[in-house]
């Protein structure tokens, strides 16, 4: 159900591809604070989570999640 088939089961269609729709599902994630949190707390946050999520490690684990679950 992404918009694109996953590279690992490449020869399975996308729900696009099998009925003309571009319904997709995905799994949200999200980290929250309090409200007025400081600014300069925001932008460590953000640029450390954005660190771990652009890291091989995490791209690696995240890829061999996908296989686990739906193999």
């Amino acid at each position: 159900m992404a918009p694109e088939r996953l590279s690992a089961f490449p020869d399975i269609p996308t729900t696009h591809e099998l009925v003309g729709s571009d319904y997709q599902v995905g799994a949200w994630r999200g980290i929250v604070g309090p409200q007025g949190m400081d600014a300069e707390v925001v932008a460590t946050l953000e640029s450390a989570l954005e660190a771990a999520y652009q890291s091989d490690t995490y791209q690696d684990f995240m890829a061999q999640r996908v296989w686990n679950r739906v193999a």
